[in-house]
């Protein structure tokens, strides 16, 4: 199976329609990756609180660091539409890729489906001072079969 840049950058971002990759470029010098995202001109747009239609305020050039790709630090661009709903004022429309606990639920998700599991060889537990009282602290620590804990 072949996936092209834009597939592949739209699969990890979870990306949903009508939201698009347009541009996917490895700039060296630096050594980053930029991903351009963009929505469609005829889009329906509705206000993100109460979902009744509302126009187009403005749009404002937004930079979000996404996670690393590969080693190269990813950067995502967008314009993103500021909504102007009657009942609420303006409000920016959200963005999918910004929001950090969807990033962090693809990328453990992604790292437990590589994950092998091994039962320790040893393990290990102490007691130790904590910041020079009489409060302790216990320590635990597993040793696996290929030496990492």
């Amino acid at each position: 199976m072949t996936i092209d840049g834009r597939t592949l950058y739209a699969t990890l971002l979870g990306l949903k329609a009508p939201w698009e990759i347009t541009d996917v470029e490895l700039k060296q010098p630096p050594g980053e990756v930029h991903i351009r995202v963009a929505l469609p001109q005829d889009t329906f747009w509705v206000c993100p609180q109460c979902n009744s239609a509302a126009p187009i305020h403005d749009h404002q050039e937004r930079r979000w660091r996404h996670l690393d790709t590969c080693q190269y630090p990813t950067v995502v661009h967008a314009r993103v539409p500021r909504l102007n709903c009657p009942t609420h004022g303006v409000k920016q429309l959200p963005v999918p890729w910004a929001e950090a606990d969807g990033i962090m639920r693809r990328q453990v998700a992604r790292g437990l489906e590589r994950r092998q599991l091994e039962a320790p060889r040893h393990a290990g537990v102490d007691e130790t001072s904590f910041q020079k009282r009489h409060e302790y602290v216990t320590v635990a620590r597993r040793w696996m079969a290929s030496g990492r804990a």
